[in-house]
């Protein structure tokens, strides 16, 4: 599925003090209530954009499991993520043992309505989409690793202890 997208854009500079609610050189918050408008105007039920230490968050109203959209910028050069969560093509529940909720038709159609929210605002350059997948490490498997594989971290090597 793709659920991440790259671009480049001017239109989107930090608020004054933005910094001071994530961390340091981390924005996004006027991408996110673009993002809330365009989603609004299309008929998606959404929340106000929460912040997080690495961006911005909105959670999309969905029955059955957590449907959110995460966006930041990426440089000082106006290169931002949006990405949509969840990434995988089934999700399953806690509570209702061996469960499972099929998460494409709602992903899909929220990265379409996104795709039309981005194609047609002008500003938006070198647009991008992509699957999650794409974002592992050159080598390593795309679905998850072998029980007692070690997974590398940035540069440390991190034993994977419950497999």
């Amino acid at each position: 599925m793709l659920t991440h997208l790259e671009f480049r854009s001017g239109l989107f500079p930090a608020y004054e003090g933005e910094e001071e609610q994530i961390n340091p050189g981390i924005f996004g918050k006027r991408l996110a209530e673009f993002i809330v408008r365009g989603l609004r105007s299309e008929g998606f039920a959404c929340e106000d954009p929460g912040n997080e230490d690495w961006g911005w968050h909105i959670e999309v109203e969905n029955p059955g499991f957590r449907l959110w959209i995460g966006c930041a910028c990426l440089g000082p050069d106006g290169d931002f993520l949006v990405f949509i969560e969840p990434h995988k093509a089934f999700v399953w529940r806690l509570w209702r043992p061996f469960h499972r909720f099929e998460t494409v038709s709602a992903v899909s159609r929220l990265q379409v309505t996104l795709d039309t929210i981005f194609t047609e605002e002008s500003g938006i350059l070198d647009k991008g989409w992509f699957a999650h997948e794409s974002t592992t490490a050159p080598g390593r498997p795309a679905k998850g690793r072998e029980p007692g594989r070690r997974a590398i971290r940035g540069r440390r090597r991190i034993r994977c202890g419950f497999w």
